[in-house]
């Protein structure tokens, strides 16, 4: 072939091979367009998978419902002769807007369940399954108020979620008990128009009247800030809104028992 022959050949292959390179290097650049959108897509993926749900401005998160009922009994103590002068189970109704107080005569007789028994004289083995409520702190090495709020609740067939012991001269500067044994009564000397006053450093509000009774407790289940969240229930409440009252007894030549039949019929008002 002569050399004019050759390169006539060689230009028709050139030329034949242009459109291969051509749409070679099209596949390529879509190739790596494709291959970028893909890659772009996955890291968007990536960062909305790691990233917290976001929530409304204001949100609160972790926020637990308030029960609308709240219970607690009270041990006024003698802390000079280790007694129990009285005790008062409080029992706060925020549905309808009342606090009920009710005085338990510490000379009143209780007879605990066989399982109830089982499971309190395995810490104190000197506890009776039949009793004075007075004489708990005798009987008891530890959890006397805890062993008396299950006692009572018992007794009683109501709630009593908490308990809180005080030196009953502190309690004497907002109650007053009167009367003989058996027969005792329960009067406020602080009703909720005064605990809201400017007296207690809070006024509108009890919030000072609790943080000063509730910090000067002996023992308790609980901190004065766990009972500020009925803050609004305790605020609500006017005088009329309290309920003093004592736990009907029936008394014997040597003991004092409840009254069962007397105690559900108040109860029901």
């Amino acid at each position: 072939m002569t050399d004019k022959a050759r390169d006539r050949a060689g230009k028709r292959t050139k030329k034949n091979m242009t459109p291969f390179w051509v749409t070679f290097c099209t596949f390529l650049v879509l190739a790596a367009v494709v291959a970028g959108f893909l890659y772009a897509g996955d890291l968007i993926k990536e960062n909305e998978t790691d990233k917290e749900p976001e929530t409304d401005i204001g949100q609160t998160t972790g926020k637990t419902d308030i029960e609308a009922d709240d219970s607690e009994l009270i041990f006024a103590v003698n802390r000079d002769l280790g007694t129990i002068d009285f005790l008062i189970l409080c029992r706060l109704d925020s549905r309808k807007n009342r606090l009920r107080l009710s005085l338990i005569e510490p000379e009143m007789s209780y007879t605990m369940s066989a399982s109830l028994y089982s499971e309190l004289s395995t810490l104190n083995v000197r506890l009776p399954q039949n009793g004075r409520f007075g004489g708990l702190t005798g009987y008891c090495t530890e959890g006397t108020f805890d062993t008396g709020r299950k006692i009572a609740a018992e007794m009683l067939a109501v709630d009593v979620k908490h308990y809180s012991s005080f030196d009953s001269k502190v309690i004497d500067e907002f109650i007053t008990v009167s009367g003989n044994a058996g027969e005792r009564v329960l009067s406020l000397d602080v009703y909720p128009s005064q605990a809201k006053s400017a007296m207690y450093g809070t006024p509108g509000t009890m919030l000072g009247f609790v943080k000063i009774l509730f910090t000067d407790t002996v023992e308790s289940d609980r901190t004065t800030d766990d009972r500020l969240i009925y803050l609004e229930a305790f605020d609500a409440l006017g005088d009329s809104d309290v309920i003093t009252e004592t736990v009907p007894v029936k008394k014997h030549n040597e003991s004092t028992e409840l009254d069962v039949s007397e105690w559900r019929r108040q109860q029901k008002h």
